[in-house]
Formats: C-alpha cells, sequence, structure tokens
C-alpha cells in the first residue's frame, strides 16, 4: 500500500516538473507547424493572389487590344497616304493631260497659220490648263533648256511657271515661236511634270500597298499618251509641208514605238484591261488604217 502512494508520488512530481520545464521553454527555440497550420502572413499572401489572378487576362486583353489598335491605326495612315498619292497624282495627271492637248492645239495653229476651224478655239484651250492647274497642291522646280541656246529658264513654283506659261502663249499667238520651239517647250514641262510623278508614287515601293500596280499603270499611260502627242505633231508637221527630213522621221518613230511600249506594258501589269482595250479597238472604225500604216 505504501509502495504504491510512493509510485503515485513519483509520478505526480515528474509531470509537475515536466509541466515547469515546458513552461520554462525558451521562447527563441524554433517551433514547427503542421502542414495545416495557417498564420496571419500566409492568409495575406493567399489574398494577395486571390486578388491579382483575375487581372491577368484582363491585362492580357488589354495588350493584345493596344497592338490590334496600333496595327490598325498603321494601316489607317498607310491608306491615308496611298489615297494622298492618288489624288496628287490625279491631279498631276490631269495638268499633263491639258499641256498635251494645248500643244497639240498649238502646234495644229501654227501649221494651218492660224485656220485651225477644226479644232477648238484655243482660248478655250487655255482656260481649261489654267483651271486644272489651279487645283494643283504641290509643284516642282522645273527646268526647262531655251531651244537655241541650250541655256535653261528655271521655274521654282506654280506662280512662276502659269506667268512663263502666259507669255509663251503670246509668243505663239504672235507666231514668235517655231513648232520646234513649241515642241521643245511643251515637252520639256511634261518630263518634269511626269518625273515628278514618278517619285510621288514611290515605284520601288510595291510591298506597301496593293494599287501600286494601277498607280504605276496610270503614270505609263500618261507616258504612253505623251510620247504618241509628240509623235502626232511630227505627223501633222509631215501633212502640212509633205516631208519630213530624216532626223524628224527617226524622232517619229522613236515616240510611236515608245507610246506602244508603254501600252503594252499597262496590259501587262492589269491584265483585265485586255478586254476593254479590244472593245475600244473594236469600236475605232479607222483603228486598222492606223496599225496598217
Amino acid at each position: 500500500m505504501s509502495q504504491n502512494r510512493s509510485d503515485e508520488d513519483s509520478l505526480s512530481n515528474w509531470s509537475l516538473s515536466s509541466a515547469e520545464t515546458a513552461y520554462n521553454f525558451p521562447s527563441n527555440q524554433k517551433t514547427t507547424f503542421c502542414p495545416g497550420d495557417k498564420t496571419p502572413a500566409y492568409d495575406r499572401s493567399r489574398r494577395l493572389q486571390l486578388l491579382v489572378l483575375p487581372f491577368i487576362p484582363i491585362v492580357a486583353l488589354i495588350v493584345q487590344t493596344s497592338i490590334a489598335l496600333n496595327e490598325i491605326l498603321d494601316y489607317r495612315n498607310e491608306v491615308m497616304a496611298i489615297e494622298e498619292q492618288v489624288i496628287e497624282a490625279t491631279k498631276l495627271g490631269k495638268v499633263v493631260t491639258q499641256i498635251q492637248l494645248e500643244r497639240s492645239e498649238v502646234a495644229f495653229r501654227l501649221f494651218t497659220n492660224g485656220n485651225n476651224t477644226l479644232r477648238s478655239n484655243l482660248s478655250t484651250r487655255f482656260a481649261d490648263v489654267d483651271r486644272t492647274l489651279s487645283s494643283v497642291s504641290t509643284w516642282p522646280v522645273i527646268s526647262v533648256p531655251h531651244y537655241a541656246n541650250g541655256t535653261a529658264l528655271t521655274i521654282v513654283n506654280k506662280t512662276e511657271f502659269i506667268h512663263s506659261l502666259q507669255e509663251f502663249r503670246k509668243k505663239s499667238n504672235e507666231k514668235q515661236n517655231s513648232i520646234d520651239e513649241v515642241l521643245h517647250w511643251y515637252t520639256s514641262v511634261n518630263a518634269v511634270l511626269l518625273e515628278h510623278m514618278t517619285q510621288q508614287i514611290k515605284e520601288t515601293d510595291r510591298s506597301s500597298s496593293s494599287v501600286w500596280r494601277y498607280l504605276i499603270s496610270f503614270k505609263n499611260l500618261l507616258r504612253s499618251i505623251e510620247n504618241f502627242g509628240i509623235s502626232v505633231v511630227q505627223g501633222i508637221n509631215y501633212f502640212a509641208r509633205g516631208s519630213l527630213s530624216r532626223e524628224k522621221h527617226l524622232y517619229y518613230v522613236q515616240h510611236d514605238t515608245i507610246c506602244n511600249d508603254l501600252l503594252y506594258s499597262i496590259l501587262h501589269y492589269i491584265p483585265d484591261l485586255h478586254e476593254f482595250y479590244e472593245e475600244i479597238k473594236k469600236n475605232m472604225t479607222d483603228y486598222k488604217l492606223v496599225e496598217e500604216r
């Protein structure tokens, strides 16, 4: 009996000693927790993750939308630049066409000594050219070599060109210019305008637009008409005088050949024009006579 009590006292003393030891355990000792335990720092990190995760697809969508918007703006700027090129090329092309018509009218007047009853009045033609010139916003520097001494007349803006054009018209009306001088002056002006158009079209930049073929074809069409107009003037010269010198005949053949080559290049760039071209030839009753010449 006394033995049992002694054992209970020993056990009690050991439990008390263990409790005191646990109570007095140093606080700086590393404490381990079970995996399921949660600390305040862990809870804050978890809440932060839950807040950030929904924004990740939103940020990705914003970035994707920004990239798409930037591409749309670049495409819009490209389209606007192309539109500006087309507008300026069209305006300049109209000027070239009007100058070509004026050249043929002036040449015909000189060959017929002013009895051009079969052609339009020169005053009307001059007014059409002036009206077309007023619509052009850009203008290149034009250098026109003098026909006799080779000195060049430099025209830096459109106002000076209009003044020089009026002076040249006045001399032509007074028959102070020969047909060769008329042809030389108008041809020099058109050559500069066509070269300026080439720079605007940017022929080498084929990857920027799908309309470059049409712009180049438009330019080549104007060049074809230009060479055709030069050859027509020589044809008028032949019918007016009854003969052509060897040099002028070669000049006629050269420009007539260039005219046809440029015309066929247009059909190469735009094959859809073949049908339209054949329809034009069919409707022109005198075209076969031109081909047989």
